[in-house]
């Protein structure tokens, strides 16, 4: 189990639209005593196992975001070597700030939220 300290706007409604609660073994991110205030920190936890090749489990949020895409679990050497031709997509930081990423996520939210 790893936790950072991480910065949200909105903190409670951007784990539950980014369906973060699938990485905490099914149930809803214990937010209990935080500070909800946009842009307020948060300590986040996760299960790293589930999320992270077993090479990348205990690094630091540092190390994760300069790690190659394949440190994600499930992601392989020649996904990863797909995405950096495709998209220009070498680290986990990378792809969490692809703009085509992005866009896919923000339109699966307002899918999943009844939008038209």
């Amino acid at each position: 189990m790893s936790r950072h300290v991480v910065r949200f706007p909105a903190p409670e409604q951007l784990l539950r639209r980014l369906g973060l609660k699938r990485f905490w073994g099914g149930g809803d991110a214990d937010l209990t005593g935080t500070d909800q205030r946009e842009g307020a920190a948060m300590t986040v936890s996760a299960d790293s196992s589930k999320i992270l090749d077993k090479a990348y489990e205990g690094s630091s949020l540092a190390e994760l975001l300069t790690a190659p895409v394949s440190a994600l679990a499930g992601v392989s050497d020649g996904d990863a070597e797909l995405l950096a031709k495709a998209f220009n997509i070498k680290t986990v930081q990378d792809l969490g700030k692809n703009k085509y990423f992005h866009a896919a996520a923000a339109l699966t939210a307002l899918g999943e939220a009844g939008g038209k």
